[in-house]
């Protein structure tokens, strides 16, 4: 599902190298590597939201992804508070 929405330039993310090589190839797919990459995370900030349907209960993986981003929001420096 991922690697069709990415196909489908509905966003951006990472995948493993064999599953996007032909799409590379072709040019349907481009790989993106910000200037400050240092092939880790240190020194990179990367957005990240969570999104979910509303409709229904929440379950614990996505809670515990909501409490982990708004924890680690809290202490990235200029972060907006979340909701």
């Amino acid at each position: 599902a991922k690697h069709a929405m990415l196909r489908a330039g509905l966003g951006y993310g990472s995948m493993p190298a064999h599953m996007v090589e032909a799409d590379l190839a072709a040019g349907d797919l481009v790989r993106i590597v910000p200037a400050e990459w240092d092939g880790q995370m240190g020194g990179v900030t990367v957005p990240m939201c969570l999104a979910r349907r509303l409709e229904g209960p929440t379950g614990p993986a996505t809670q515990w992804m909501a409490e982990h981003l708004a924890l680690v929001s809290q202490n990235v420096r200029g972060s907006a508070p979340l909701p």
